[in-house]
């Protein structure tokens, strides 16, 4: 008889945490894959912890370990994936085949896993390991100088888990979250590799600084494969870590004001030509000139065709605030995340959505106020089951996709809310950011029940009968459920060669070693 599961755990120095027990996500959001809607859960053989690395060079000693892991896994037919904060709303997360298979093996890499190193070659660069949290991340990279360049409106996302799903924001001269890595840490039952785009961003200086701490990866160039890796949901391997790359720290002016709806157009011609909002605006111009426009938002009231508000934030670099400075408190009062005016409307809700979603709207005043990232974006107080989704379409559609929502909600009520984010284009395969020059996300967060589920199936639906091509957050609801045929002709309309090319890259670098890293997301939705 083999080595049971336990057994190896024990062999490897991992803790077993919770064998066997039904779990959900953050947020314990239903899902539906038929109707009604039910609470999403899922089970496991075992959840594994890994212990804190204290140094670079235990991460690479961890990643051995994982790759014995991911070695019996195969010998035994189970799979292996890794947990992070279990932010998605989608069954993503889950690790096995079905959401019911004993069979499976589930990472959690947020409990321990948390090393962030700098290069010393280029000050710019860090390691990170798969399990630090965006909110570890803006906390530790302002100690130091240093910025992310871009992150959702929440920060309690591990980096892989943002990378693997495809995590936006809003940065529309930049990109989305997995656009500022510069190579993959990645293990497999075969491989234990070091995955970059091309030389130049990661030349032979990082290469040789890297390797030997890492217990010396094979290095890979492969633009075909880090494509396919950037956003992957887990199932190209366990992603140990990534080296990300950094901005000098800055702080954000962050600017809201009303927006005419008969100025939306303008404004998606100003983000279309890099142009100057104050021309939309006076009151929208940076408190100083020099200020770089970084991110533009655009909130949703799905019941008011005639209004929105727009969030313009600009970057100012090198900004050291006095030791006396104290950030505005709007942050907290007034949040920019849609899932904030959800909590405080949820106990207001008696089905009068519209009167209670135009009231909150009505009542959110301008805003100009100042913060580092780990200020404007911030993890909401406590969790709620939410329902989300999020869709992106090319910026030349934005208008008629928003006016398809609002028709929608006449039809269909919704008790929540909407938002446009404007994400300049990524190479990676499947990412949400796949419209160039720029996509425009359409998201909408409401409340967890039917009318919810309704709304945003008929939304979907309305866009495919429109032909308004979209790409899917994968970590929120799309509207795929267990037809596999059907939802595999569905996304290979909207991704077309890019999902061709995603499968062989995966095909190529896995092999056999492809079912250790399957789960019902990927079975589901046709990927393998």
């Amino acid at each position: 008889m083999g080595v049971t599961i336990q057994q190896l755990a024990q062999q490897l120095g991992f803790d077993i945490e919770e064998p066997r027990r039904a779990k959900g996500n953050y947020h314990n959001n239903s899902i539906a894959y038929g109707r009604p809607p039910s609470p999403m859960r899922f089970s496991y053989g075992a959840m594994l912890s890994i212990p804190r690395p204290n140094a670079v060079q235990d991460v690479g000693e961890t990643a051995r370990k994982l790759q014995e892991l991911c070695a019996w896994a195969r010998a035994n037919s189970w799979t292996v994936r890794a947990m992070g904060s279990a932010w998605s709303f989608s069954d993503v997360i889950a690790p096995g085949r079905t959401l019911n298979d004993r069979k499976s093996v589930l990472i959690n890499t947020r409990r321990n896993f948390k090393l962030i190193r700098r290069s010393g070659v280029n000050p710019t660069l860090c390691y990170v390991t798969a399990g630090v949290t965006l909110r570890d991340i803006n906390k530790q990279f302002e100690s130091v100088g240093l910025s992310l360049k871009t992150s959702g409106s929440s920060d309690g996302q591990t980096i892989a888990g943002a990378i693997g799903t495809g995590v936006h924001g809003s940065a529309y001269r930049f990109g989305a979250v997995h656009d500022s890595v510069r190579a993959y840490h990645v293990v497999t039952p075969q491989q234990h590799v070091l995955v970059c785009r091309d030389e130049a961003s990661f030349p032979s200086a990082l290469r040789n600084e890297f390797g030997p701490l890492l217990s010396d990866p094979t290095i890979r160039v492969d633009s075909h494969l880090f494509d396919a890796l950037s956003v992957s949901f887990g199932s190209l391997g366990i992603v140990v870590g990534v080296v990300l790359e950094a901005d000098e720290r800055y702080a954000l002016n962050v600017i809201r004001r009303r927006l005419p709806a008969n100025k939306l157009g303008r404004l998606i011609q100003i983000i279309r030509t890099d142009g100057d909002f104050s021309d939309l605006d006076p009151a929208l111009a940076p408190d100083r000139a020099s200020d770089a426009p970084h991110h533009c938002q655009v909130l949703v009231n799905p019941y008011n065709r005639n209004e929105y508000r727009v969030v313009l934030m600009y970057q100012r670099p090198g900004f050291s605030p006095p030791s006396d400075f104290e950030w505005p408190q709007v942050f907290d009062e007034h949040g920019l995340e849609m899932a904030r005016l959800l909590w405080r409307l949820a106990p207001h809700f008696d089905n009068a959505y519209e009167g209670k979603v135009s009231e909150k709207f009505d009542e959110m005043p301008d805003l100009n106020a100042w913060g580092f990232r780990s200020k404007v974006f911030g993890k909401p107080e406590q969790p709620l089951p939410v329902h989300s989704f999020g869709v992106g379409v090319a910026l030349a559609n934005t208008e008629r996709a928003l006016a398809l929502a609002h028709d929608a909600v006449a039809r269909e009520r919704f008790p929540g809310a909407g938002e446009l984010r404007f994400v300049k284009s990524s190479p990676a395969h499947l990412a949400i950011n796949r419209f160039a020059p720029i996509t425009a996300v359409i998201g909408f967060d409401g409340l967890d029940n039917e009318d919810s589920w309704e709304f945003s199936q008929l939304y979907l639906s309305s866009l495919r009968r429109e032909h308004i091509a979209f790409t899917f957050h994968w970590g929120k609801m799309t509207d795929m459920k267990s037809n596999v045929s059907r939802n595999s002709a569905a996304l290979a309309a909207v991704y077309g060669q890019s999902l061709v090319e995603w499968k062989k890259a995966r095909r190529e670098f896995l092999g056999d070693d492809g079912a250790v890293f399957e789960n019902a997301f990927v079975r589901r939705l046709g990927f393998v």
